[in-house]
């Protein structure tokens, strides 16, 4: 044996490398060794050239370029480890219910588990490939797997943080991530595929992974999914466990074995389920509320930190790109109100407004300093936007060959039966799923979706599919992806995965994911970042994308205006505080600002947070109404001309919204197109209809 030094580009540590003098492939592996010892480079190299020469790839040599990744990453990583990074720091990913001990009896399996983890990440990168039911990606990650403990390491004991496996493999990816960042490795990717005889996915989206199923049904409906062709995804069935209970009988996952027939231990389980789902789940029912069965008194009981979170746990059940990348919303909680959104059904909801006041409520998504990276009602999208809707949707979609088969397991909120519905029949029980159509439709992506939520009963009731959490899976797969985009190792991914964590977490609060189900969920994000490199037709979006996080588009104060608003029509006009501009696309100086149509829409802007009522011929004037949005620049922009408004498909180059939150009903006349909004700027809105 003999030692080498690398310098690690991101820090600038020296690191020693033990590198073996064989000049042939590390043989087969020895049985795995005692979970008390640490796993050399050299063995844990040898264990997945095991897999890779089995799989008919080329071993990877001491001589070759690939060692060289392979061991710098392997040091790298237990460097961090020793130096105790961020990523190992029990704080980076924070819980409610935490069931965390502080048993370091298993250290050493935790340790190997993030190796191999990593290494196999490292590795599926490098030769993916195509199967029926399974691929090299699902063969390296059920070995990791294996090394980490298996299927028989209890998912939740007294482990403490570094010594808990799963959480190993969520720092593992956090790893890869921070190693794919690296410039020259990027440039080597490709000699390291054609060292072991690998080659790239050649796909630009989910469809191009070939993964196929059937749905299977009965007399009664739907009972799930049968998977007839893997593609590239991996078959995390091969050496994850199955989903535990409540099962809903007559689904498929009833066909599966249980978690405890496949290795966890059996004191980890109470009725079927997981112990710390339940206790989770408990704790929220007990503690975490707001909904339309929660007293006015349990709210104000209530910290502003704890209130604060529940708004945000209330307002992601869409999972939309403006609450995950769009900037902060200030918002007023006004108060618990008897009212109708769909108009049949009638009950007390709790009541939210968008505000410039400082109240201490605020919906901020995790990635919310990259405002700007994805717009607000974008009709064309730009290669960065198609780019992170391909990356949900392939985040999401590649949990189907673990979830269809385990179709069934219930939600925490949901009856047990296969049509879902409120697991309590009255509506807004705390024992029910936590939904608030106000916060919702703040982050709506859309006109449309906006739309939609408004007009909605706001009691979510979902189906049997709650292994694992899609959620959790995108929402890590981003802050992972945006970690490798972050060249310069600033502080900002640390804060990307403790806010993505909280937003995983977030769905446990919602009663829409059992705990567990959030676990591996996380986990299948770190499986996706690797197959998501590999990936040879997404260059244009991800170039695009990292350009915008390197250097992000100014998002700072736009211009403050003033307005004046009148009620010339026969009626009382009540408006929720909010409205739109509609500006023209180019501006008068030729600018064009997303895409090349005729018009840009800003988001909602609030004039006033408890909104407006005019009786006929009354009229106010705002002053400092802030232009800020997180879709355009209005600074400097003009109104769209009203010859334009049919091109646009709107009723007035500014929107106001009635209390419904449609901007049909009180339509003010087109301002002049010759304005160029600046601060002091004035305008005059007369409402005539």
């Amino acid at each position: 044996m003999s030692e080498s030094k690398i310098i690690c580009p991101h820090c600038g540590a020296e690191l020693k490398v033990t590198l073996a003098e064989a000049t042939q492939p590390a043989p087969s592996p020895e049985p795995q060794p005692e979970p008390s010892v640490r796993m050399s480079f050299v063995d844990m190299l040898g264990a997945f050239n095991e897999v890779l020469t089995s799989r008919g790839y080329n071993a990877v040599g001491i001589t070759s370029d690939t060692f060289d990744y392979l061991s710098w990453a392997f040091n790298f990583a237990d460097h961090l480890y020793e130096e105790d990074a961020w990523m190992f720091a029990a704080d980076t990913y924070p819980l409610i219910c935490d069931y965390r001990g502080s048993d370091m009896t298993t250290a050493a399996t935790a340790y190997n588990a993030m190796q191999a983890w990593l290494m196999a990440s490292c590795l599926a990168e490098l030769v993916p490939d195509i199967g029926e039911t399974t691929n090299t990606q699902t063969e390296l990650y059920r070995r990791a797997y294996e090394i980490g403990g298996g299927s028989c390491f209890p998912l939740c004991s007294d482990a403490a943080f570094k010594a808990d496996p799963y959480a190993m493999r969520e720092v593992a990816g956090i790893i890869y991530a921070t190693c794919r960042s690296d410039q020259e490795i990027c440039r080597n990717i490709k000699n390291y595929r054609g060292e072991l005889g690998g080659h790239p996915i050649p796909a630009s989206s989910w469809e191009g992974f070939g993964y196929a199923n059937e749905m299977l049904t009965d007399d009664e409906g739907r009972r799930g999914y049968r998977m007839t062709y893997l593609g590239y995804c991996m078959n995390s069935l091969e050496f994850m466990p199955d989903a535990p209970g409540p099962r809903v009988p007559g689904t498929t996952v009833c066909e599966l074995p249980q978690p405890w027939d496949e290795g966890q231990d059996k004191n980890q389980f109470a009725d079927g389920n997981y112990l710390v789902d339940q206790w989770t789940y408990d704790d929220m029912v007990q503690h975490w509320n707001m909904m339309s069965q929660t007293s006015l008194e349990e709210w104000m009981s209530y910290s502003r930190e704890k209130q604060n979170r529940l708004v945000n746990a209330a307002a992601i059940p869409p999972c939309t790109y403006m609450y995950m990348f769009g900037r902060p919303k200030r918002v007023s909680f006004d108060g618990i109100i008897y009212k109708s959104y769909d108009g049949k059904t009638s009950a007390d909801y709790f009541t939210f407004s968008e505000t410039n006041e400082d109240t201490g409520l605020c919906l901020d998504g995790p990635f919310s300093d990259l405002a700007g990276i994805y717009r607000y009602n974008a009709t064309e999208k730009n290669s960065r936007e198609q780019f992170i809707e391909m990356v949900s949707d392939l985040a999401d979609n590649m949990r189907f060959p673990t979830q269809d088969p385990n179709y069934g397991r219930c939600r925490p909120g949901c009856a047990d039966n296969r049509n879902g519905g409120e697991k309590n029949p009255v509506h807004g029980s705390q024992e029910n799923e936590l939904y608030n159509i106000d916060l919702c439709a703040m982050v709506a992506d859309n006109d449309e979706q906006r739309e939609k939520i408004l007009h909605e009963d706001g009691f979510a009731a979902d189906s049997p599919r709650s292994y694992v959490s899609g959620h959790s899976a995108q929402i890590m797969t981003f802050a992972l992806l945006l970690t490798q985009m972050d060249a310069d190792m600033s502080k900002r991914p640390q804060t990307w995965v403790r806010k993505a964590y909280e937003y995983s977490v977030n769905r446990s609060v919602g009663r829409f994911h059992w705990m567990s189900d959030c676990i591996y969920g996380r986990l299948f994000a770190t499986m996706t970042l690797p197959l998501l490199n590999a990936m040879s037709q997404t260059t244009e979006g991800y170039e695009d994308m990292r350009r915008f996080v390197q250097n992000p588009t100014p998002q700072g104060e736009d211009c403050c205006i003033n307005s004046v608003i009148r009620n010339q029509s026969q009626r009382t006009v009540s408006l929720n505080g909010q409205l739109c501009r509609v500006l023209e696309n180019p501006d008068k100086n030729g600018v064009y600002y997303g895409w090349d149509g005729p018009y840009n829409r800003t988001g909602h802007i609030v004039f006033d947070g408890g909104g407006l009522v005019l009786n006929p011929g009354e009229e106010y004037t705002y002053t400092g109404i802030e232009m800020k949005n997180d879709e355009v620049v209005v600074r400097g922009r003009n109104p769209l001309p009203a010859d334009l408004l049919p091109a646009a498909g709107r009723p007035s180059n500014v929107l106001l919204y009635d209390l419904d939150g449609s901007s049909e009903n009180f339509v003010p006349n087109p301002i002049d197109s010759g304005i160029i909004f600046e601060d002091g700027t004035e305008i005059v809105l007369d409402i005539r209809t």
